[in-house]
């Protein structure tokens, strides 16, 4: 087994790495789908946290498979443990949040603005139980600001 991996040919099969944009999409597509399932966060609170590792990678591993480069092992493992954190880590910000339902995921809207139309894809639209809609897009790089 190899302790690490980089795109290389071993015994005539190929293996690869993940961009850092391939990481992020990655990551939406789980969210999509968990969150597809979930619906709102009262069933996120009754999933028990002892088990989070364990259902995380219910959502991580069908992803993970159906990626185009074939991953070797190890970089899979790490990778596997990366997505967990990262997703562990958003999952208790959304606990705290006030309860919400999930009313949209990854919307294509177009907005009207004076003589201006702008296409927008937008991650996640939640409801909040006093009415308030939330737009939720997801960052998983260092977004800047000026980069916009």
């Amino acid at each position: 087994m190899l302790p690490y991996c980089a795109n290389l040919d071993f015994f005539g099969v190929t293996f690869g790495v993940l961009s850092i944009q391939q990481g992020g999409i990655i990551l939406h597509q789980i969210l999509a789908i968990l969150w597809q399932d979930l619906g709102n966060q009262a069933r996120l609170l009754a999933q028990p946290k002892h088990s989070e590792g364990e259902w995380l990678n219910s959502y991580i591993e069908p992803v993970l498979a159906k990626h185009p480069r074939r991953l070797c092992h190890a970089y899979k493992k790490n990778e596997r443990r990366r997505l967990q954190q990262q997703l562990s880590r958003w999952l208790e910000l959304e606990r705290i949040r006030p309860p919400f339902k999930v009313i949209g995921i990854e919307k294509s809207v177009t907005l009207k603005l004076a003589n201006y139309q702008i296409q927008c894809r937008i991650d996640r639209i939640d409801s909040l139980e006093n009415g308030q809609i939330i737009l939720i897009d997801y960052k998983t790089g260092h977004a800047q600001l000026a980069e916009w």
